[in-house]
């Protein structure tokens, strides 16, 4: 589905090959099917679809949708997907989404949202975290209109090698969406959503599996009394020197150090966090080193629910 940018020069260019934002794509067959090129972009566009439709604009928004999220000034439009799950009409789920570039920053971008959607009622939404071991070119947030529509927004946005801003937008309502603005309201979630955004510092990079691009968040879970993420880094730096550029992340975000542990090959931070109702809990940050690469570290992030 974040593909989607790329497979829309299939019905502008054929096979041929051709400049992309951020690289080289080479385009191998379908001029001459188009039927065949509908069946794949309905595949990577709605995989599991069973019923319902769906459209796929070249270069525009979807047509007569009166919802459509804003966009900030000087985006240029690459495509969107619109898709109806269920019947009849007025009781289905409508899923967009748009994907454009932007002269703004990732970070910008993100402020853009921010501001524009919470001047608009909306909430920052929690029960859906996409947080953890983020790259500093790619922000995520999510937005939550509880009321009317009853509508979700996701905001990813990646700065690509040219210096723009790649955005995909998704976006749903229906009625079989429920909004969760608050830790109690996130099902499933447990103290997962405690666990913040851990941006990369200069010299770290999350690294990646075989040419696959790396997990936001990478790999990790939660419960009620438990949760952890983790992600693979590779830097030049020693495990102490990165956990002391990640450590004032963790205070920024209101976390108290308690000490700082270092042998040869591994660190790691320990602190203590509160929730919103002042319950405590333990965290800890450790780095150590992988044996499977050269400059490679496997991190992870815990917290822990202090027992009674």
């Amino acid at each position: 589905m974040k593909r989607f940018c790329l497979m829309l020069v299939f019905l502008l260019v054929g096979a041929v090959p051709v400049m992309a934002q951020g690289g080289d794509v080479e385009i191998i067959g379908g001029e001459n099917d188009p039927d065949a090129l509908r069946e794949m972009l309905s595949y990577m566009a709605a995989p599991g679809m069973v019923d319902g439709s769906i459209k796929i604009y070249v270069g525009s928004l979807p047509e007569g949708d009166s919802r459509n999220v804003p966009l900030p000034d000087d985006s240029v439009i690459t495509g969107s997907i619109q898709s109806k799950y269920g019947y009849p009409p007025d009781n289905g789920v409508l899923f967009t989404q748009v994907y454009y570039s932007s002269p703004l920053s990732p970070e910008a971008l993100i402020a853009f949202y921010e501001d524009t959607m919470t001047a608009q009622n909306w909430s920052i939404d929690v029960g859906r975290p996409g947080f953890g071991f983020v790259s500093r070119t790619t922000l995520n947030q999510q937005f939550c209109q509880p009321d009317g529509d009853r509508m979700f927004l996701d905001v990813t946005a990646s700065q690509d090698s040219a210096g723009q801003t790649r955005v995909s937008l998704q976006y749903t309502w229906g009625n079989a969406f429920e909004c969760a603005t608050n830790v109690a309201e996130a099902a499933g979630q447990g103290i997962y959503v405690l666990i913040p955004s851990l941006e990369t510092p200069e010299g770290v990079t999350i690294a990646t599996s075989h040419n696959e691009p790396p997990l936001q968040g990478g790999g990790g879970g939660g419960g009620s009394n438990f949760a952890n993420v983790s992600a693979f880094l590779r830097s030049a730096l020693n495990a102490d020197e990165i956990i002391a550029l990640y450590n004032p992340q963790l205070e920024a975000q209101g976390w108290t150090l308690v000490e700082n542990l270092t042998i040869p090959g591994m660190a790691s931070s320990n602190w203590t966090l509160y929730d919103e109702d002042g319950n405590i809990f333990g965290g800890m940050l450790t780095l150590k080193s992988s044996p499977v690469g050269e400059d490679l570290y496997y991190a992870e992030l815990v917290i822990q629910r202090k027992p009674k």
